[in-house]
């Protein structure tokens, strides 16, 4: 059975048709062409409805469908999360294709059964979203309501789970409570009637619970919610850094999961996020085994990003902290990120950071994985460093050129907020661990003092910091 693709009110259906073609033809297709998914989405939907002719209703949509296309033809326009509507057919092909739109696209893609008879011999547990793995009946605490708690709160709440957000901003919660949650960007602009509570007021006992506080609000987080975990109550991490370890401190191993997020939003003041981009989350047991939480885990947050489960929760942590060296190094400088990738001392320095930060996750765990756009394993050591390095640097600044969110939210803790960022959780952690293993770390280390001059008031951030990280380093400008 083959698949034909229209448009209808800004969902994009995937239908079962009589037709010529192949279904493993269309998979092929689609996985060999992800980058440019938009238009040879369409192709594909043409060569699929050669048989049977299409009615004019079907005719009009594939037309509307095709206007929605950017003018370069590389994307179709982010109006709304695509929805892969799955009838009956190969579950298994369905969910590679969703995979594959959503790694192409970054667009929020699910797949939903739509009630019918199930194919013959596909068992109830092979479909991609099962009921007995689901959050939908059970409380839900976001203890963080900033830019990832709010925007999963919000999100969550809307695709009706039970969902109390915690926060420590008494003016945050206040509005929230009083006006809803308004969330702007990408996806438009819409305002979440949701739940809040001030942290000093939460009670326990607290089951499924979602940290999403920054890094360094970790250990005092946990302080405070440890205690009110129940017995069979678990934390899922959605944070920057290797807060897993901190968490498994207070309540231990089993009842902590870990999760890559990667998604781009602000908090721009109480009440009001802006989501900048989207990216599949990743979560997964710090084993690195597929439970039945994690299943419930990836239905719950695929109604706010696309979530995929991984085996290898500690190759996408360390990913990100290779990432996080570029992203630290760039938001010393206040420009947007694409114009210091474009610099030739912002590019070395970049290059050198993340370099060294990927030298010290190797020694800490076998595989990194990819980070939204960004390969980490471009900066491993060889004869094409040069190539490689910079060719993922500038693949990253290219996909932030035509992005909402042009500067990293370590910028915005510096230069809007005024306030601490992560770097003690990041950058730090890279150069104790390089220490520890007798990995140098000059670019790293000279990046933490810059960002913590900048921290204390002490110094700018001109261009002429990227001169000074190279001094510290011992790196010629």
């Amino acid at each position: 059975m083959d698949w034909v693709g229209f448009l209808n009110h800004h969902t994009l259906l995937i239908e079962p048709l009589p037709g010529s073609v192949e279904i493993v033809n269309f998979q092929r297709e689609v996985s060999l062409t992800r980058r440019r998914i938009g238009p040879l989405l369409l192709e594909e939907v043409q060569l699929l409805r050669t048989k049977p002719e299409p009615d004019d209703t079907s005719r009009r949509e594939l037309s509307r469908c095709r206007n929605l296309l950017q003018p370069d033809g590389a994307r179709i326009e982010r109006t709304s999360r695509l929805k892969l509507i799955r009838l009956d057919g190969d579950a298994d092909v369905m969910q590679v294709v969703a995979h594959t739109l959503s790694l192409s696209l970054r667009f929020g893609v699910t797949v939903m059964q739509r009630q019918s008879t199930l194919p013959r011999g596909h068992n109830k547990r092979e479909h991609i979203h099962m009921e007995d793995h689901d959050l939908k009946n059970t409380p839900i605490t976001i203890v963080g309501a900033g830019a990832i708690g709010g925007t999963v709160g919000a999100f969550l709440t809307d695709a009706g789970y039970d969902i109390t957000l915690v926060d420590i901003v008494p003016e945050h919660v206040r509005v929230m409570n009083a006006s809803g949650l308004r969330i702007t960007g990408l996806r438009g602009d819409r305002t979440f009637p949701v739940k809040a509570v001030l942290t000093e007021n939460l009670r326990g006992p607290l089951g499924v619970t979602f940290l999403c506080v920054k890094g360094h609000f970790t250990e005092p987080a946990m302080q405070q919610i440890g205690p009110l975990l129940a017995p069979d109550g678990y934390i899922l991490s959605l944070q920057n850094g290797l807060n897993e370890e901190i968490i498994v401190r207070h309540v231990g191993a089993e009842r902590t999961v870990g999760a890559f997020v990667h998604f781009g939003a602000d908090y721009l003041e109480p009440g009001l996020i802006q989501l900048g981009n989207e990216q599949t989350i990743y979560p997964g047991e710090l084993d690195g085994t597929i439970t039945p939480r994690l299943r419930a885990i990836q239905t719950t947050l695929s109604h706010v990003m696309p979530t995929e489960l991984t085996t290898n929760i500690w190759g996408y942590l360390w990913g990100k902290l290779v990432y996080g060296a570029m992203a630290f190094a760039v938001s010393c400088i206040d420009a947007p990120v694409p114009e210091i990738i474009d610099h030739p001392l912002g590019l070395r320095l970049c290059k050198a950071a993340s370099s060294e930060a990927y030298a010290v996750a190797r020694s800490q765990t076998d595989h990194l994985e990819w980070i939204g756009e960004f390969n980490p394993n471009a900066f491993a050591p060889g004869d094409d460093f040069d190539a490689r390095s910079e060719a993922a640097l500038n693949e990253m600044a290219d996909a932030m050129r035509a992005s909402i969110k042009q500067h990293m939210g370590i910028w915005r803790d510096l230069k809007i907020k005024q306030r601490k960022t992560e770097v003690d959780m990041q950058t730090a952690v890279v150069v104790a661990k390089g220490a520890e293993q007798g990995i140098p770390t000059p670019v790293n280390t000279a990046v933490l003092q810059i960002i913590h001059e900048i921290e204390d008031g002490q110094r700018g951030m001109d261009w002429s910091n990227l001169d000074d990280i190279a001094r510290l380093a011992g790196t010629v400008p």
